[in-house]
């Protein structure tokens, strides 16, 4: 069994033990393809880092998942997005409902579909390995 100690840490523990961590990736040709803890904690980035993330057009990392739940809190995640009004409040009107929709995104998601389809084995199921950068720092 693992014990997380992310609840006992401080803001600045917890960043500084994603420092080294991508969190997100642009899945196009931009100035900025990853995001690290800073661009997370400045929230305008993180805004717009996660409507691209809705979109397709980036990835959440596990490692950004993960830091998202121990920095923030998935709630407040989702309080804040519905505070400043950058979801679709047809869909999304409720911070239940973008708290479920944070909770179920797959980190990756765009990546691993793209690198299944590329692969000759699709049918067969092959994982793919993530970099260490790009996954939650060990308890």
């Amino acid at each position: 069994m693992q014990v997380c100690y992310a609840f006992y840490m401080s803001k600045e523990q917890i960043k500084d033990r994603y420092t080294e961590k991508i969190l997100a990736v642009r899945n196009y040709a931009s100035e900025q393809r990853v995001f690290g803890v800073q661009d997370f904690v400045n929230t305008t980035t993180l805004e717009t880092v996660l409507e691209e993330v809705s979109d397709g057009e980036s990835d959440i990392t596990p490692a950004g998942k993960a830091f998202l739940d121990q920095y923030f809190g998935i709630e407040n995640v989702a309080q804040m997005m519905l505070e400043r009004g950058f979801l679709d409040k047809s869909t999304a009107d409720s911070v239940p409902l973008v708290a479920e929709w944070l909770r179920a995104l797959e980190p990756m998601e765009v990546v691993s579909f793209v690198e299944r389809a590329r692969s000759e084995d699709v049918l067969q199921g092959e994982s793919i390995v993530l970099q260490e950068k790009f996954l939650p720092p060990a308890s």
